[in-house]
């Protein structure tokens, strides 16, 4: 973003750039057209925000000026944090040319790339705390899905054909580098036999988490019990519109389905907050509004602060019911239908009243939607662990190499 934020200035993306990416990125084209800034928080990032922004680079690199452009990025500070990018004199070229794919797990060539294109120094002499980073050392797990397809990529071709037993895959812990999408890795692997079935085992208390640990240093002396429903919604919504994808990007159906847990009584407390925003996504793209009007601007509604909201898009990417993805709202009545890739493992309840919700909303404005669903965005979820403490101490790095010594 730092980068496209300097080409962006100079010209490099124009209007009909910007289209091209919204049409090929429509989930994300909202918060995507109005990133104003060069920085964004680490977990407001989707995968496709981060294509979208690659993609666009790739667009205005024929700009005449583009690689004095890049060299420029890479001496100028970070907004808002003033901070130097963490990249070597020169390595533009090789770092932008760099397209590992999200489930990749590095190998040692990576990590000398990796070395030759950073100095962590730069930051480093700054000698200043990075707020928008955690203060300990963090630990960071590949996604079990991640962990398959490079086993399965290592095994010999013929091998791979003889499998004929279900692949468990269980994810335990929240895998790094957007492990919504990971399953797209085994689509090769699919197509390639037939015969592959593969059960992805999820569950809302870790894998589908909210890295809540990157921010433990805001909760020194209060201690949370819960967390925001719209972080929830956010990681849930994410993986939802990328595992819907899978079939589209060319995986066979019936080779993959999903698991998700669903017996605790907080992951039904995050299972109802679901079905509500699925359901307030269906009234409001029925309602006489949206009818009428189409797409609402961000522009007239006014959040608490009687400020509007078209400048918070990249801070908070659902900031509507119908910012969620497309297929979001069928995709929950699937679930609960027992007919989706997606199986809830226990009760996934009934679905909302849809007659009444469009009764009493069908007249509404964009801001009585946005009021409506402002709150339930802030409801607080419990945490099945009493407090954020436990998952600080889950990812701590320290916790992680006193395991491995003894």
């Amino acid at each position: 973003m730092h980068i496209l934020h300097h080409v962006a200035k100079a010209g490099g993306v124009t209007p009909a750039t910007q289209d091209k990416v919204a049409e090929r990125f429509p989930q994300i084209a909202r918060y995507y057209r109005a990133a104003h800034v060069d920085w964004a928080h680490r977990w407001q990032m989707s995968a496709s925000f981060c294509e979208a922004i690659h993609y666009t680079l790739e667009l205005a690199s024929s700009h005449p000026v583009f690689d004095d452009l890049l060299d420029e990025a890479f001496r100028t500070p970070l907004t808002p944090q003033g901070k130097p990018p963490p990249f070597v004199p020169g390595s533009q070229s090789a770092l932008f040319a760099w397209k590992p794919q999200w489930w990749s797990i590095p190998s040692d060539e990576d990590l000398a790339l990796e070395a030759y294109l950073t100095d962590p120094n730069i930051q480093d002499r700054m000698g200043d705390v990075d707020w928008l980073e955690p203060l300990a050392p963090v630990a960071w797990y590949f996604s079990a899905a991640a962990v398959a397809v490079d086993f399965l990529s290592r095994l010999r071709r013929e091998q791979r054909m003889r499998i004929r037993e279900k692949i468990i895959i269980r994810e335990d812990m929240r895998g790094a580098a957007h492990p919504e999408c990971h399953a797209s890795g085994l689509i090769p692997c699919c197509i390639e036999n037939p015969k592959l079935r593969i059960e992805v085992h999820m569950g809302v208390w870790n894998s589908l988490m909210p890295p809540i640990w990157l921010e433990y240093q805001f909760w020194d002396y209060d201690v949370p019990t819960g967390i925001g429903a719209h972080r929830f919604l956010r990681s849930f919504a994410d993986w939802i519109g990328e595992s819907l994808s899978l079939f589209s990007s060319g995986m066979p159906v019936g080779a993959l389905r999903f698991i998700l847990e669903g017996s605790e009584k907080e992951t039904l407390q995050v299972w109802t907050m679901i079905k509500h925003a699925a359901g307030l996504q269906e009234t409001l793209i029925q309602s006489v509004q949206v009818q009428q009007h189409g797409e609402i601007s961000l522009g007239i509604i006014r959040n608490e602060w009687n400020l509007t909201c078209e400048r918070d898009s990249l801070l908070k990417r659902f900031q509507l019911p119908c910012d969620l993805p497309v297929s979001f709202c069928e995709a929950i009545k699937q679930i609960v239908a027992g007919t989706s890739i997606i199986q809830f493992n226990g009760d996934p309840g009934g679905l909302w009243n849809s007659r009444e919700m469009n009764m009493t909303r069908r007249y509404w404005s964009p801001q009585d939607f946005y009021n409506e669903w402002s709150s339930l965005s802030a409801t607080s979820v419990s945490l099945p662990t009493g407090d954020v403490r436990f998952f600080f101490k889950k990812y701590e790095l320290q916790a992680l190499l006193r395991e491995q010594i003894f």
